[in-house]
């Protein structure tokens, strides 16, 4: 899976994505950076079949709207410290996996649970 990590996110989540052998970009790797628009960051995940991840309520909504591809995953809950926010991923690693593998095109994953639309 190819994983576009958005900017609100650690780079080093990237690092998370490697090591379970994902191919993964930050947006801050991109040109225009972390100030790219929602709407181009959109284009290019569906251009180059990227699965978008974000804190940005705005993926979530767009991805409501228009449907995928890209797929989203959209995590719902507040600032936590990397540790956690690599814990709760963990957590719900083999979920999330099936979920993208079935072609769900958002999934919303809070600290106890994960939904699939």
């Amino acid at each position: 899976m190819k994983w576009l990590v958005d900017a609100q996110l650690p780079p080093s989540l990237c690092d998370w994505f490697r090591s379970r052998n994902e191919l993964a970009v930050h947006v801050s790797e991109l040109l225009g950076g972390i100030s790219m628009p929602d709407e181009l960051i959109w284009s290019i995940a569906k251009r180059d079949e990227f699965v978008v991840i974000s804190k940005d309520r705005d993926f979530f909504d767009r991805s409501i709207v228009y449907g995928s591809p890209p797929q989203i995953v959209y995590l719902d809950f507040g600032n936590c410290s990397n540790e956690n926010l690599f814990l709760i991923l963990h957590q719900h690693w083999g979920e999330l996996q099936y979920a993208l593998k079935k072609g769900r095109s958002l999934v919303v994953i809070s600290k106890k649970q994960l939904l699939t639309f």
